[in-house]
């Protein structure tokens, strides 16, 4: 697990807590359910493993998928944002009389602005029922 993992996700921005359904120690990461009975697969996802929570690997290992969400997440919102500020760039350009040099720094400011509102709208789940 890297070291930005271990910090949690909230070096990455907002989260959207899935609430979990059931009590127990086996968890169904796809369908956001605890069992209390395990191993096996889980009853309502076909072929998704029960993970047992009391294992560290495991803890260790929903962590990490939320992140890579977040991180997935992040990732769409400045490709989102990048396809915006590119056309009113361009738009700009066109139509404006703005210099290359104050576009550019405007493109920067706003793709970063614009991302984080995306994210803030529209945050990456958090499945892991241990997360605090």
């Amino acid at each position: 697990m890297t070291q930005e993992s271990r910090r949690g996700l909230g070096t990455l921005g907002p989260v959207r807590r899935i609430v979990c359904r059931g009590q127990g120690k086996w968890f169904c990461e796809r369908c956001v359910t605890r069992y209390q009975e395990g191993p096996g697969d889980c009853p309502r996802c076909i072929d998704e493993p029960l993970l047992n929570l009391d294992v560290g690997a495991v803890r260790e290992l929903l962590e990490e998928l939320d992140a890579n969400r977040a991180r997935q997440r992040w990732g769409q919102a400045m490709g989102a944002s990048a396809a915006i500020v590119i056309v009113v760039l361009i738009a700009n350009g066109l139509f404006g009389t703005q210099t290359l040099r104050g576009s550019a720094r405007f493109g920067a400011v706003a793709m970063g602005g614009l991302a984080m509102l995306l994210v803030g709208l529209f945050p990456p789940q958090q499945r892991n029922p241990l997360a605090k």
